[in-house]
């Protein structure tokens, strides 16, 4: 109880080291995307180094989630809701411009197509802004969130809890190791569920465990 108290007490301040993990993926997010691995051996180097961008921000939002004292599924969709019209608000604002200037120059326009970047594309790494994927992927979370909090903390079933994941993720690993092929390259990044919960789940026992 000691433990959830403090918890508890932390999260009325700004935790700056968490501040300074989102800054960091931040700018490794833009190497990500920008650094070409197959241009050299370097590039390769500095695009595979900045690959703990996206396990930082499940962590960062794991320790800040998994902190708070009550977790609703009210509050988890409204946090889905939210996500769903920022990226919708982006793909029209994107598309749009597209649009008007495949017009302008004469070229067709499929408005199906127009629909489907502009609705559940960017969720499943697809269309032109196929980037929000990870938006998609916290969306999955959003919905687990009440249960994840609960056998965290509710429940005092973390260990099993996070085990399961844990196991999982080995036993991918090694499949992929014995079939000589990453296995979840099969599986569009959102669908990842069993690594990021791992992530996640990380980042709130960080929190528990006041590592940070």
């Amino acid at each position: 109880m000691n433990s959830l108290s403090s918890i508890n007490c932390r999260n009325n301040k700004r935790d700056i080291n968490i501040d300074f993990l989102k800054i960091i993926a931040c700018i490794a997010v833009i190497g990500l995307h920008t650094l070409q691995k197959d241009l050299s051996t370097a590039n390769a180097l500095m695009h595979y180094f900045c690959g703990f961008a996206i396990p930082v921000f499940f962590f960062s939002t794991g320790y800040i989630l998994l902190q708070r004292k009550a977790l609703t599924f009210k509050y988890c969709l409204k946090k889905c809701l939210n996500i769903v019209r920022v990226v919708v608000i982006w793909n029209v604002g994107v598309n749009l411009c597209i649009m008007c200037l495949k017009i302008l120059l004469g070229k067709g326009f499929d408005f199906i197509s127009f629909l489907q970047d502009i609705s559940y594309r960017p969720f499943i790494q697809k269309g032109r802004m196929w980037q929000f994927w990870y938006l998609g992927a916290m969306i999955i979370l959003y919905l687990l969130l009440p249960l994840i909090h609960r056998a965290a903390y509710g429940d005092k079933k973390w260990k099993r809890f996070w085990g399961i994941f844990a196991l999982t993720c080995v036993c991918i690993q090694a499949m992929s190791f014995c079939m000589n092929t990453p296995i979840q390259k099969n599986v569009i990044q959102t669908f990842r569920v069993w690594t990021w919960i791992q992530y996640f789940s990380i980042g709130g026992g960080s929190a528990y465990l006041h590592i940070l």
